[in-house]
């Protein structure tokens, strides 16, 4: 039983190494095919990876044709537009240089007409330069020889650029002729300087030189007169205005000199006449007093006490006439000394003008008398007469402090300025100056006037006729 058990199970297991080697030969048929499918995928994964990278070159390859298309085309719109930017900046450009030249033309059009209109209207004050301001640029030793010799200077320098053929930019026939038309009315103007007109005449030869300018640019003359020798002839012009302006500050102080001379004399004069006078009247007063002595000796005591205040009296008016003589004796030694006056005179300057000046005169008062002559309609108001040791130097104060009112500051010897009495007090008191002052006008021919004016017709011929016929009973 035990052997028929273990051969049964020999046999079994026998039968089942051999299903399992059966089965293994199965699996290994079926582990072949697979990898021949497996094998088979793997070439067909390789024929669509090597198709897809070839699609992927082509398309990589349009990609890169499409893109250098579109680069040249984009190269060549932005070349285009390049071109047309520069020919358009071109094109502004020369619209603008037509423009300029148009705006050119229509100034020089436009000077031309303001150079006609001044010529015809004449040039008014607004190119008046005063004198003085010319001067600022030369030193106060400035002497007339040496303009002269800037004069000369700036001459021989045009007749040179002249014959060196330097005066105009060409040489031709148009250049001769427009030469000669800018030299003659230039010439004319320096026939015209005065010490008072440069600023007129400096303008007339900057419009003289531009109509010159313009009638060469219209006749369409190859010529033009150069800048150099334009700036010669407006040296010239100064310097024989700075020339003229010497010789009549040198006239004007002669005649200041003059004027001071003869002041000087008149008040030499009275001076003299003064203490001549003072000596007379204390002779005659001491021999009335020596008089009343005399018979004040033999006279009784009732009439002693008159003598005794006659001789008071006498005494009084010896000591005036001593200080009198003394005051006289005093200033003519003293060769500064005087009064500073300052005057008004509102019916022939207006309210706002005051005349700041001084005398050595005795009498101060005759100094301003002659000033309200026959020159002017009324006599002058006199606000205060300041006496001073140094009376030029406090005139010269004054007149640098108001020098900003000065009425004519082209000539500094008209002693007038716009101020009112009330700032010249002001002024006074501010600098430490004592003097008896009066603000108010008394003007009495001036308000008198005024009255007359105000009368009817019948009232005026009535009281002018009784003026005059008072006038003619004087004569």
């Amino acid at each position: 039983m035990f052997w028929i058990l273990l051969c049964l199970s020999i046999v079994g297991g026998l039968g089942f190494w051999a299903g399992m080697y059966l089965q293994k030969d199965k699996n290994k048929g079926l582990l072949d095919e697979e990898r021949a499918e497996l094998a088979e995928k793997d070439r067909e994964l390789l024929r669509e990876r090597h198709q897809l990278h070839q699609k992927i070159k082509a398309h990589e390859q349009e990609v890169k044709n499409a893109y250098d298309k579109l680069a040249a085309t984009k190269n060549k719109h932005i070349q285009d537009i390049n071109q047309r930017v520069q020919a358009a900046k071109q094109t502004v450009l020369e619209e603008r240089q037509k423009v300029a030249l148009a705006t050119r033309e229509l100034n020089a059009v436009r000077e031309a007409e303001a150079v006609i209109q001044r010529k015809i209207n004449g040039y008014g004050d607004e190119y008046l330069i005063p004198s003085i301001q010319l001067m600022d640029e030369l030193a106060d030793e400035y002497q007339i020889h040496k303009a002269g010799e800037k004069l000369k200077a700036c001459r021989a320098t045009m007749r040179q650029m002249i014959k060196q053929g330097t005066a105009t930019d060409q040489q031709n026939g148009t250049s001769k002729i427009l030469l000669d038309f800018f030299n003659v009315h230039a010439e004319e103007l320096i026939g015209k300087v005065k010490h008072e007109n440069y600023g007129k005449l400096k303008q007339e030869l900057a419009d003289v030189y531009a109509l010159t300018e313009y009638h060469a640019k219209q006749a369409y003359f190859a010529a033009n007169i150069t800048q150099e020798y334009y700036k010669i002839r407006q040296d010239e012009l100064k310097w024989a205005s700075v020339l003229q302006t010497l010789r009549t500050e040198e006239r004007e102080q002669q005649r200041a000199l003059r004027e001071q001379a003869k002041e000087e004399e008149r008040a030499r004069k009275e001076y003299e006449k003064a203490i001549k006078d003072a000596a007379k009247e204390e002779a005659m007063l001491q021999a009335a007093m020596e008089k009343a002595r005399a018979a004040m000796a033999k006279a009784s005591e009732e009439q002693k006490a008159q003598y005794e205040a006659q001789l008071a009296e006498l005494n009084i008016k010896l000591k005036e006439a001593e200080e009198k003589n003394q005051r006289a004796l005093s200033m003519a030694q003293q060769t500064r000394a005087g009064h500073v006056y300052l005057i008004s005179n509102i019916g022939s300057f207006g309210d706002n003008m005051m005349k700041i000046g001084m005398t050595r005169r005795l009498e101060p008062l005759d100094r301003v008398r002659e000033l309200g002559d026959a020159s002017v309609p009324f006599l002058f108001d006199v606000h205060a007469l300041i006496y001073s040791e140094d009376a030029p130097a406090l005139e010269k104060l004054l007149h640098r402090e108001f020098n900003h009112a000065r009425v004519n500051k082209v000539n500094h010897r008209k002693e007038f300025f716009r101020v009112t009495p009330l700032q010249l007090k002001e002024k006074l008191a501010e600098l430490g100056i004592q003097a008896q002052f009066t603000l108010a006008a008394e003007a009495a021919e001036y308000r008198e006037t005024l009255r007359i004016e105000s009368m009817d017709k019948g009232e005026q011929d009535k009281l002018l006729d009784t003026l005059l016929a008072h006038e003619i009973d004087e004569e």
